[in-house]
This record gives C-alpha cells, sequence and structure tokens, in this order.
C-alpha cells in the first residue's frame, strides 16, 4: 500500500507530464515481487504506446525520488473492460455502451449510457432479460434513469 502522498506524487508527475493523460488508480502489490500496478486513460482512449512512454518516464523518475520500497516491477496500462468505472470523466469516452450499475441501495441497473457530467450520468434501462430475444433488437425500458454518482457502488462496461 502507497501512502497517499506518494500516490499523489506519482500522479502529479503523470499528469504534468502528459496533460492530455489523467490516473484513474494506482496500486502497489508487495510479496516476493514488489509490482506498482498504474491504470491511466486519456478522454479518447490510450494507446499502448502512450502507456510505455509513461513507463519510460516514470520509472527513472520514481528511482530518482526514491518514492518505493526495495526493487519493483511497473505496469502502466489502461483499465480493462472488466474494472470498475471510478471517475466521473471515464464515463465521457463510453457513452452509447452498455453498462451494469450497482447503486448503494443494492438496486442493480444494466443499460446504455446517455450522457454523464460532474455529478450524474444518463442510462436508458434495458428491459428485463426475459423480453429479450436473441438475434433481435435490444429492448429499452420507456424512461431514462438519472444516477448521481453518489448513489453508484460500482459500475463496469459490459459487452451484449
Amino acid at each position: 500500500m502507497l501512502s497517499d502522498s506518494v500516490q499523489t506524487e506519482i500522479i502529479t508527475f503523470i499528469e504534468s507530464t502528459f496533460p492530455t493523460v489523467f490516473v484513474v488508480r494506482i496500486n502497489f502489490k508487495s510479496g516476493k515481487k514488489n509490482i506498482l500496478q498504474v491504470r491511466v486513460d486519456t478522454d479518447q482512449g490510450i494507446s499502448m504506446e502512450t502507456c510505455a512512454l509513461i513507463a519510460r518516464k516514470l520509472g527513472p523518475w520514481l528511482d530518482e525520488e526514491d518514492l518505493l520500497p526495495g526493487d519493483y516491477g511497473m505496469e502502466v496500462s489502461s483499465p480493462g473492460i472488466g474494472e470498475a468505472i471510478v471517475l466521473p470523466r471515464q464515463y465521457r469516452k463510453n457513452v452509447d455502451r452498455f453498462f451494469r450499475v450497482r447503486l448503494t441501495s443494492g438496486e442493480h441497473i444494466e443499460g446504455k449510457l446517455i450522457s454523464s457530467n460532474e455529478v450524474s450520468l444518463k442510462l436508458l434501462p434495458l428491459a428485463p432479460k426475459s423480453k429479450q430475444v436473441k438475434g433481435r433488437p435490444t429492448k429499452f425500458l420507456e424512461q431514462e434513469r438519472t444516477l448521481e454518482f453518489d448513489q453508484i457502488e460500482e459500475s463496469k462496461v459490459i459487452l451484449l
């Protein structure tokens, strides 16, 4: 586990060196081999080449600043399709994709992302699975749902 101050320093370095990039998540796994995992993205998506460039700049900087304990490996990548969305900014590039959302109330909603802003998102909920017929167009409920981000416990992009 990295301290908040070390995470903040890493985020500041990446986002000041690469202005279009934002850090989604940082994780440090301690074990036989320590691994720093950095998940990054941009509003348009991020390429493997950009991730590699970030790693090439970040590694020497981390060594120079001596922020991490002992030897470590580093992984810089975009969040995978199965990873939860954690920042409101991540929703922008996923408009028109399908999501599975678990609310803090325990309710689960699947639907198509219509729009998002800094405080909420709008979903067009899917009709119950019993009404979906394979090979036919996806059916939606009539009413859009606006969900405030503080109502959302977890949200993931899904493939239909």
